[in-house]
């Protein structure tokens, strides 16, 4: 009875849908965002059997990411109000962490954290700077990795803000570990391409691309 009631209720929602018979999505009310992230915080929002009582695995699963989607738009604001930047990256049992600083016209003083990536057992300069560049490839891709079961969504990198960030990169911060140190110059020679994201380009003896991170 219960199972069929759930399709009596799918079938109303669909007929509620806008011209063309689309489908009406209805997102979950603020207060169960919040019950979400705050077990999420205690470390009980990642088991296989979801949330008892408030949301399933697969719907915990689209909320969690829409939180994280959530935190990387307000990143995305930040670093497009920025007008100076520093990367801060710390490689370490084999993931590699990337952070910034930033400030606007203001001169106030920012930061967030930009993503971590996998470097599966290589630490060389080449895959820390791949990995650098895959992050921020991800950042500025909106709805990047959405959850399978989700809406289909089109995803692609936001170009003018990948190009932004490459112009007000002014320092990148590593540890004294040589292969993050030669990252970090090899990053001089990065820009958006022509695939649209951001990649190494060497114009020749490996010279600072105009306009890139230093």
């Amino acid at each position: 009875a219960v199972h069929l009631q759930g399709q009596e209720a799918k079938k109303k929602q669909q007929a509620a849908g806008g011209p063309g018979g689309a489908t009406a999505y209805t997102a979950p009310p603020t207060p169960l965002f919040e019950k979400v992230l705050e077990a999420f915080d205690a470390g009980r929002a990642c088991g296989d059997s979801g949330l008892k009582g408030m949301a399933g695995r697969e719907k915990l699963r689209k909320m969690l990411f829409c939180l994280a989607e959530a935190v990387r738009e307000h990143a995305r604001a930040k670093l497009a109000a920025a007008r100076s930047l520093t990367f801060h990256s710390d490689a370490s049992k084999n993931r590699l962490l990337l952070l910034c600083e930033m400030c606007g016209d203001d001169l106030v003083p920012g930061h967030c954290l930009l993503g971590t990536a996998d470097l599966e057992d290589d630490c060389s300069a080449a895959v820390l700077m791949t990995a650098v560049l895959r992050i921020l490839n991800d950042l500025f891709t909106p709805l990047m990795g959405a959850p399978r079961h989700a809406a289909k969504v089109e995803t692609a990198p936001d170009l003018q803000a990948l190009d932004h960030v490459a112009r007000i990169a002014e320092v990148f911060n590593a540890d004294a570990a040589a292969d993050e140190q030669l990252a970090g110059s090899m990053l001089q020679c990065v820009k958006v391409n022509s695939s649209g994201a951001l990649g190494f380009h060497d114009d020749g003896g490996g010279a600072p691309v105009p306009g890139g991170p230093g």
